[in-house]
């Protein structure tokens, strides 16, 4: 059995799905079970509405560490894009963020924003996705570049703008949160695989 906890603001709640079953969270425990049938997963949503990485540290002691993870998934970033006068400043945060979620013995997978029209208007938005990319190296933690796949989504006609962000031009639909989902699993799925085909790896 694996507990994942995914923390994150609305995307991570499924604002703009059509019911809870459609957000992320749900999705990739469907997508887990395919996988994995011999390994069961429990996929905490852990989202709240609006919150940025301040906010969400903040839960980490409630909303996270009781859970004894085995994976921690945290989706942040633009709320701090849409609500700061550029995002320099999180570095420090987020880097402490994902020190205290390494500390409860979790893997560790960050998630960017999202490829949507109000996220790309904002110029702080490209200094947040490489703020990200450069902590996770750091940091030795996963990423998950979902403004990237996103992206290649749209721009190889997989799907429409329409198709992958409600009317809201911020959130996903039901579609888009559960190719999200498809797409870590299946990443999940190949970091495994690999690791368990390492040398020396029992």
């Amino acid at each position: 059995p694996v507990t994942i906890v995914a923390i994150g603001s609305s995307s991570t709640t499924g604002v703009g799905a059509s019911s809870a079953r459609a957000a992320y969270p749900n999705r990739l425990q469907a997508h887990w079970t395919a996988l994995f049938p011999n390994s069961p997963a429990t996929v905490v949503n852990q989202g709240v509405n609006g919150e940025d990485a301040q906010k969400m540290m903040a839960r980490f002691a409630t909303d996270v560490t009781p859970f004894a993870p085995d994976l921690v998934l945290w989706q942040l970033g633009v709320n701090s894009v849409l609500q700061q006068n550029g995002v320099a400043s999180e570095r420090g945060r987020i880097d402490r963020g994902i020190a205290m979620l390494k500390a409860t013995g979790a893997d560790v997978i960050l998630i960017d924003p999202q490829y949507a029209a109000r996220v790309m208007v904002d110029p702080d938005h490209g200094d947040m996705l490489r703020l990200l990319a450069d902590l996770a190296r750091q940091t030795r933690v996963g990423l998950f570049p979902r403004f990237a796949i996103m992206r290649h989504w749209q721009t190889s006609h997989q799907m429409s703008a329409a198709m992958m962000i409600s009317a809201d031009g911020l959130h996903l639909t039901d579609l888009s949160y559960d190719c999200w989902a498809a797409a870590l699993a299946t990443a999940l799925e190949r970091a495994l695989s690999a690791h368990a085909s390492a040398p020396g790896h029992r």
